[in-house]
């Protein structure tokens, strides 16, 4: 399954990929800034994040802004939280 998601002035996108493996890239203005990048971890009882991965739930927020800033155009975005099995 493939989850993108662009920044409010269009310029920046994420998209992660969860599959087989976990990967993630990014980009600006269609040009690649990370290519297609494979996450993973390894616990020491042998268990590993970021094969066979599923994502159980999604949940998209719109932030104005950080904490302790006020909100303007510039730091506007989106928060995406994608839940893995």
């Amino acid at each position: 399954m493939t989850y993108k998601e662009v920044s409010p002035n269009g310029h920046l996108s994420a998209t992660v990929v969860a599959g087989k493996t976990l990967s993630y890239s990014v980009a600006r203005d269609g040009f690649s800034l990370i290519e297609p990048s494979e996450i993973s971890m390894t616990l020491s009882d042998g268990i590993v994040f970021g094969e066979n991965e599923k994502v159980r739930k999604e949940k998209k927020a719109s932030q104005g802004g950080i904490s302790n800033y006020v909100p303007t155009e510039a730091n506007r975005h989106t928060k995406v939280m994608l839940y893995m099995k």
